[in-house]
This record gives structure tokens, sequence and C-alpha cells, in this order.
């Protein structure tokens, strides 16, 4: 049995992990966003390079997300029994990944066609923040699950 130091510290690097995690999402969006910016400043849309950037994204969720199921099992054991809450809220968790992921996959779709459906780069462009910011919206839940699990210092 962990003594209550190893718990702590075991608990640290679990959070350590999953603010890193985050910080790099939040890194691909900047740069994915300066780059909107100037080819929207260049007036010529990139569509096809915006379904390449966002199958990029696509891998870094995949794995970002597998990290947070790893990270919120690790947290769960260290707490004890899973509660009916908390085995919901992972569930729920869950289901909002494999819907991201869809919807990821639907704008990559639409960006990568020969005639991608939007009238402008910044219509497409605005769906693609629509898209971050409903993840964004996904982590900051996730973020108070996470609190949650994380065992109280005391």
């Amino acid at each position: 049995m962990k003594t209550q130091k190893q718990t702590h510290s075991a608990v640290d690097q679990l959070m350590h992990r999953w603010r890193t995690g985050h910080i790099e999402l939040h890194e691909f969006f900047d740069e994915y966003r300066k780059w909107a910016y100037q080819v929207a400043q260049r007036g010529f849309p990139h569509f096809g390079e915006a379904a390449d950037r966002l199958r990029q994204l696509r891998g870094k969720l995949i794995d970002h997300f597998r990290k947070e199921d790893e990270i919120s099992e690790e947290l769960v054991a260290l707490g004890g029994q899973p509660t009916p809450e908390i085995d919901a809220n992972r569930r729920q968790i869950s289901a909002d990944h494999v819907h991201l992921l869809n919807r990821l996959d639907e704008l990559i779709d639409q960006l990568g066609a020969l005639e991608p459906p939007f009238e402008s780069w910044q219509e497409a462009v605005e769906q693609v923040e629509r898209f971050c910011d409903a993840l964004e919206q996904h982590e900051e839940q996730e973020s108070d699950c996470i609190n949650w699990l994380t065992p109280k210092k005391g």
C-alpha cells in the first residue's frame, strides 16, 4: 500500500502529464490560428492544407484522449473504488471523444473535398473555430472531472 506521500507524489506526476497534454493542444491551436490568419491575408484559401493540418490534429487528439483515459484510470486507482457517478462521468467523456473525432473527420472531409462546401476561407476558418470551441469546452468539463477524481491532500 502506498503511503500518503507516495500517493501525493503520484497524483502530482499525473496532474503534470495532464497539464502538459493540454498545453500541447493549445500550442497547436495557436499555430493553426496564426497560419489561418496568414492565409487570409494572402487572399487565396488553402482548404487542402487546412485538411492536412487537421489530420495532424486528429492524430494528436487520439493520443491526447488515450493519455487522459490512462490518467483517469490511475487517479481512480489511487482514490479507491470508483463510484457510479465517476463511472457515468467517464462514460460521458469517452462518448464525447468519439463525437469530437467524428466532427473533426467531417471537417477534414469537407476541407479536403475537390469542391469544398464553404463560400469563403473565412467561413471555413469559422467552422474550425467552432470545433476548437467545442473541444475547449469539453476539456473544461474534463478538467472538472479530473479535479473531482484527484485524491485530496490532507
